[in-house]
Protein backbone atom coordinates (compact mmCIF):
# COMPACT_ATOMS: atom_id res chain seq x y z
CA UNK A 1 0.00 0.00 0.00
CA UNK A 2 1.46 3.41 -1.35
CA UNK A 3 2.14 6.07 1.81
CA UNK A 4 -0.81 8.46 0.09
CA UNK A 5 -3.25 5.70 0.47
CA UNK A 6 -2.15 4.88 4.36
CA UNK A 7 -2.98 8.36 4.72
CA UNK A 8 -6.62 7.92 3.01
CA UNK A 9 -7.34 4.73 4.81
CA UNK A 10 -5.89 5.84 8.75
CA UNK A 11 -8.45 4.94 11.28
CA UNK A 12 -11.37 3.69 8.44
CA UNK A 13 -13.14 0.12 9.28
CA UNK A 14 -12.17 -1.32 6.04
CA UNK A 15 -11.95 -5.14 7.25
CA UNK A 16 -14.99 -4.52 9.18
CA UNK A 17 -17.45 -1.70 8.11
CA UNK A 18 -19.60 -0.88 5.35
CA UNK A 19 -17.68 1.59 3.31
CA UNK A 20 -18.59 3.96 0.10
CA UNK A 21 -15.85 5.36 -2.31
CA UNK A 22 -16.65 8.21 -4.46
CA UNK A 23 -15.23 8.67 -7.62
CA UNK A 24 -12.74 5.87 -7.78
CA UNK A 25 -12.33 5.73 -11.60
CA UNK A 26 -10.19 2.64 -12.33
CA UNK A 27 -7.18 3.37 -8.93
CA UNK A 28 -9.57 2.58 -6.00
CA UNK A 29 -8.25 3.48 -2.78
CA UNK A 30 -10.60 0.24 -1.38
CA UNK A 31 -10.72 -2.89 -3.24
CA UNK A 32 -13.73 -4.92 -3.07
CA UNK A 33 -11.54 -8.07 -1.90
CA UNK A 34 -10.78 -5.70 0.87
CA UNK A 35 -14.20 -5.53 2.70
CA UNK A 36 -17.46 -4.17 2.26
CA UNK A 37 -16.90 -1.26 -0.64
CA UNK A 38 -19.60 0.53 -2.74
CA UNK A 39 -18.71 2.74 -5.64
CA UNK A 40 -20.25 5.93 -6.64
CA UNK A 41 -19.64 8.36 -9.55
CA UNK A 42 -21.42 10.98 -11.38
CA UNK A 43 -22.06 8.64 -14.60
CA UNK A 44 -21.94 4.96 -14.71
CA UNK A 45 -19.29 2.69 -16.06
CA UNK A 46 -20.23 2.51 -19.37
CA UNK A 47 -20.32 6.54 -19.73
CA UNK A 48 -17.08 6.93 -17.69
CA UNK A 49 -15.43 4.93 -20.18
CA UNK A 50 -17.30 6.53 -23.24
CA UNK A 51 -16.16 9.86 -21.87
CA UNK A 52 -12.37 8.76 -21.16
CA UNK A 53 -12.16 6.86 -24.64
CA UNK A 54 -9.34 9.55 -25.98
CA UNK A 55 -7.48 9.66 -22.20
CA UNK A 56 -4.24 7.47 -22.95
CA UNK A 57 -3.82 8.22 -19.13
CA UNK A 58 -6.70 6.45 -18.05
CA UNK A 59 -6.84 2.38 -18.52
CA UNK A 60 -10.45 2.31 -19.82
CA UNK A 61 -10.46 -1.81 -18.92
CA UNK A 62 -10.06 -1.18 -15.47
CA UNK A 63 -12.68 1.31 -14.53
CA UNK A 64 -14.67 -0.36 -11.37
CA UNK A 65 -18.28 -1.10 -11.58
CA UNK A 66 -20.49 1.59 -9.96
CA UNK A 67 -22.68 1.29 -7.44
CA UNK A 68 -23.77 4.09 -7.16
CA UNK A 69 -24.66 6.72 -10.20
CA UNK A 70 -25.38 10.52 -8.30
CA UNK A 71 -26.50 11.89 -11.37
CA UNK A 72 -29.69 13.05 -11.47
CA UNK A 73 -30.52 12.66 -7.93
CA UNK A 74 -29.84 13.94 -4.33
CA UNK A 75 -26.73 12.66 -3.02
CA UNK A 76 -29.14 11.65 -0.06
CA UNK A 77 -31.55 10.22 -1.92
CA UNK A 78 -28.84 8.46 -3.97
CA UNK A 79 -27.49 6.87 -0.77
CA UNK A 80 -30.80 5.88 1.06
CA UNK A 81 -30.72 2.60 0.36
CA UNK A 82 -27.23 2.27 1.28
CA UNK A 83 -27.48 3.95 4.36
CA UNK A 84 -25.93 3.92 7.40
CA UNK A 85 -22.54 3.90 6.05
CA UNK A 86 -19.39 3.20 8.19
CA UNK A 87 -17.22 5.43 5.89
CA UNK A 88 -16.80 7.34 3.00
CA UNK A 89 -13.41 8.14 0.78
CA UNK A 90 -13.65 10.81 -1.59
CA UNK A 91 -10.38 11.69 -3.04
CA UNK A 92 -9.81 14.59 -5.27
CA UNK A 93 -14.12 15.00 -5.33
CA UNK A 94 -14.79 17.64 -2.85
CA UNK A 95 -13.10 20.79 -5.04
CA UNK A 96 -15.96 19.40 -7.80
CA UNK A 97 -18.88 19.79 -5.81
CA UNK A 98 -20.64 22.94 -6.31
CA UNK A 99 -22.52 23.24 -2.74
CA UNK A 100 -20.02 21.76 -0.22
CA UNK A 101 -22.05 22.53 2.59
CA UNK A 102 -25.19 20.47 1.10
CA UNK A 103 -22.90 17.68 0.24
CA UNK A 104 -21.25 17.12 3.80
CA UNK A 105 -24.56 17.71 5.49
CA UNK A 106 -25.99 15.04 3.33
CA UNK A 107 -23.02 12.38 3.35
CA UNK A 108 -23.38 12.71 7.30
CA UNK A 109 -26.74 11.93 7.10
CA UNK A 110 -25.84 8.82 5.11
CA UNK A 111 -23.28 8.12 7.74
CA UNK A 112 -23.76 6.04 11.66
CA UNK A 113 -22.75 7.80 14.48
CA UNK A 114 -19.16 8.06 14.42
CA UNK A 115 -18.71 7.41 10.79
CA UNK A 116 -16.12 9.10 9.24
CA UNK A 117 -15.31 11.01 5.82
CA UNK A 118 -11.59 10.86 4.50
CA UNK A 119 -10.73 13.59 1.58
CA UNK A 120 -7.94 14.13 -0.54
CA UNK A 121 -7.97 17.88 -1.72
CA UNK A 122 -5.26 19.20 -4.16
CA UNK A 123 -3.91 22.04 -2.73
CA UNK A 124 -3.63 25.07 -5.02
CA UNK A 125 -0.35 26.23 -4.31
CA UNK A 126 0.60 23.02 -6.19
CA UNK A 127 -1.62 22.68 -8.83
CA UNK A 128 -3.33 23.85 -12.15
CA UNK A 129 -5.33 26.45 -9.73
CA UNK A 130 -2.42 28.16 -8.73
CA UNK A 131 -3.50 31.56 -10.55
CA UNK A 132 -7.10 30.89 -8.23
CA UNK A 133 -8.49 32.49 -5.93
CA UNK A 134 -9.64 30.38 -3.00
CA UNK A 135 -13.06 30.19 -2.25
CA UNK A 136 -14.59 32.29 0.29
CA UNK A 137 -16.87 30.94 3.00
CA UNK A 138 -19.07 33.83 1.55
CA UNK A 139 -19.62 31.76 -1.73
CA UNK A 140 -19.54 28.87 -0.10
CA UNK A 141 -22.85 30.23 2.34
CA UNK A 142 -24.08 31.68 -0.28
CA UNK A 143 -24.58 28.68 -2.99
CA UNK A 144 -25.77 26.92 0.41
CA UNK A 145 -28.72 28.83 0.67
CA UNK A 146 -29.67 29.16 -3.10
CA UNK A 147 -29.85 25.44 -3.49
CA UNK A 148 -26.95 25.08 -6.09
CA UNK A 149 -26.76 21.64 -7.25
CA UNK A 150 -24.76 21.96 -10.47
CA UNK A 151 -21.66 24.10 -11.16
CA UNK A 152 -22.37 28.08 -11.32
CA UNK A 153 -21.40 30.24 -14.32
CA UNK A 154 -19.19 31.63 -12.20
CA UNK A 155 -17.07 28.32 -10.71
CA UNK A 156 -17.13 26.64 -14.34
CA UNK A 157 -15.63 30.42 -15.95
CA UNK A 158 -12.93 30.86 -13.41
CA UNK A 159 -11.84 27.54 -13.39
CA UNK A 160 -11.59 27.67 -17.92
CA UNK A 161 -9.98 30.91 -17.41
CA UNK A 162 -7.72 30.55 -14.84
CA UNK A 163 -5.96 26.70 -14.93
CA UNK A 164 -2.27 26.70 -15.72
CA UNK A 165 0.58 24.43 -16.76
CA UNK A 166 2.26 23.93 -13.64
CA UNK A 167 5.47 22.55 -12.58
CA UNK A 168 4.60 21.44 -8.51
CA UNK A 169 7.85 21.28 -7.88
CA UNK A 170 8.99 24.62 -9.04
CA UNK A 171 5.59 25.87 -6.82
CA UNK A 172 7.58 24.11 -3.56
CA UNK A 173 10.72 25.53 -4.42
CA UNK A 174 9.73 29.21 -5.16
CA UNK A 175 10.77 29.18 -8.30
CA UNK A 176 7.84 30.07 -10.52
CA UNK A 177 7.78 32.44 -13.05
CA UNK A 178 3.91 33.53 -12.92
CA UNK A 179 4.15 35.48 -16.12
CA UNK A 180 5.48 32.60 -18.04
CA UNK A 181 2.66 29.91 -16.90
CA UNK A 182 1.14 28.88 -19.77
CA UNK A 183 -3.16 28.98 -19.82
CA UNK A 184 -4.78 25.35 -20.91
CA UNK A 185 -7.51 27.89 -22.53
CA UNK A 186 -7.82 31.00 -24.10
CA UNK A 187 -10.65 32.89 -23.12
CA UNK A 188 -12.24 32.30 -26.36
CA UNK A 189 -12.32 28.01 -26.06
CA UNK A 190 -12.78 28.62 -22.53
CA UNK A 191 -16.69 30.50 -22.85
CA UNK A 192 -16.79 28.04 -25.46
CA UNK A 193 -16.43 24.80 -23.44
CA UNK A 194 -18.67 26.13 -20.70
CA UNK A 195 -21.64 26.92 -23.46
CA UNK A 196 -21.22 23.34 -24.56
CA UNK A 197 -21.01 21.70 -20.78
CA UNK A 198 -22.05 23.40 -18.13
CA UNK A 199 -24.31 25.92 -19.19
CA UNK A 200 -26.50 23.32 -20.81
CA UNK A 201 -26.49 20.98 -17.96
CA UNK A 202 -24.07 18.67 -19.08
CA UNK A 203 -21.54 16.79 -17.11
CA UNK A 204 -17.93 18.63 -17.55
CA UNK A 205 -14.73 18.81 -15.37
CA UNK A 206 -14.34 21.40 -13.41
CA UNK A 207 -13.24 22.31 -9.91
CA UNK A 208 -15.88 24.05 -8.37
CA UNK A 209 -14.04 25.35 -5.43
CA UNK A 210 -10.05 25.81 -4.39
CA UNK A 211 -8.33 25.35 -1.59
CA UNK A 212 -5.23 25.47 0.77
CA UNK A 213 -4.58 23.43 3.39
CA UNK A 214 -4.47 26.12 6.35
CA UNK A 215 -8.01 27.61 4.46
CA UNK A 216 -9.81 24.47 4.50
CA UNK A 217 -8.91 24.18 7.96
CA UNK A 218 -10.15 27.44 8.61
CA UNK A 219 -12.83 27.38 7.12
CA UNK A 220 -14.05 24.16 8.09
CA UNK A 221 -13.81 25.32 11.58
CA UNK A 222 -16.11 28.39 10.61
CA UNK A 223 -18.33 25.76 9.23
CA UNK A 224 -18.69 24.17 12.59
CA UNK A 225 -19.38 27.81 14.28
CA UNK A 226 -21.83 28.82 12.07
CA UNK A 227 -23.82 24.99 13.00
CA UNK A 228 -23.57 24.31 9.06
CA UNK A 229 -22.01 21.31 9.72
CA UNK A 230 -21.86 18.66 12.66
CA UNK A 231 -19.04 16.67 11.46
CA UNK A 232 -15.62 16.71 13.75
CA UNK A 233 -12.26 17.17 11.65
CA UNK A 234 -10.38 14.18 13.33
CA UNK A 235 -7.14 14.68 11.85
CA UNK A 236 -5.47 16.21 8.90
CA UNK A 237 -2.30 16.25 7.02
CA UNK A 238 -0.45 19.07 5.44
CA UNK A 239 0.86 18.07 1.49
CA UNK A 240 3.93 16.02 1.94
CA UNK A 241 6.59 17.98 0.65
CA UNK A 242 6.92 18.12 -3.40
CA UNK A 243 3.47 16.53 -3.79
CA UNK A 244 0.04 18.63 -4.51
CA UNK A 245 -2.98 17.30 -1.77
CA UNK A 246 -3.82 17.35 1.73
CA UNK A 247 -5.89 15.14 3.65
CA UNK A 248 -8.46 15.55 6.61
CA UNK A 249 -10.93 13.22 8.20
CA UNK A 250 -14.35 14.00 9.73
CA UNK A 251 -16.34 12.11 12.42
CA UNK A 252 -19.99 12.25 12.54
CA UNK A 253 -20.71 12.88 16.34
CA UNK A 254 -21.89 10.13 18.63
Amino acid sequence: MSDRNALIRAGLPVASGKGLEIGPLCSPIVRRDEGAILYADFLSAEALRRQHAENPAIDKAAIVDVDVVLAGKPLDEALAPFAPLDYVIASHVFEHIANPIRWLQQLSGALRPGGLISLAIPDKRYTFDYLRVPTRLSELMANYHLGVDFPTALQALDNNLNVVKLDARAAWDGTVDEAALEHYFSPQVAVEYWQATIAKGVFADCHCTVWTYPQFVDTFAQLRTLGLTDLELVQSHAPPKYSIEFFATLRKPG
